[in-house]
């Protein structure tokens, strides 16, 4: 893959998904533009199934998910609102 002058991925440029398989779905906490979903006016975060730690006794059950099989933005962006303790995804981790 290639960044651009920031260090930041271009889309485009991944020649490879991270897994070949169709039915593999991640967690990312992600948007299409790298940012991370924003807090709800409660203040709890809504879409990284609670700071990954989600339990059954936590109020923020949903995340945003991506596919593996994706060379475009999908790849870390799918779909937002799903239930974490619902699905059995895996998990990408993206540093900065």
């Amino acid at each position: 893959m290639t960044t651009n002058a920031k260090g930041i991925f271009v889309f485009g440029t991944l020649s490879n998904p991270f897994d070949p398989v169709v039915t593999h779905a991640y967690w990312t906490g992600l948007n299409i533009d790298w940012t991370t979903y924003p807090n709800t006016s409660a203040g709890t975060v809504n879409q990284n199934c609670a700071g990954w730690s989600y339990n059954t006794s936590t109020s923020a059950p949903y995340g945003t998910f991506a596919m593996g099989d994706q060379t475009d933005t999908r790849a870390i962006y799918w779909s937002f609102n799903a239930f974490c303790n619902l699905k059995e995804y895996y998990l990408v981790c993206i540093e900065q």
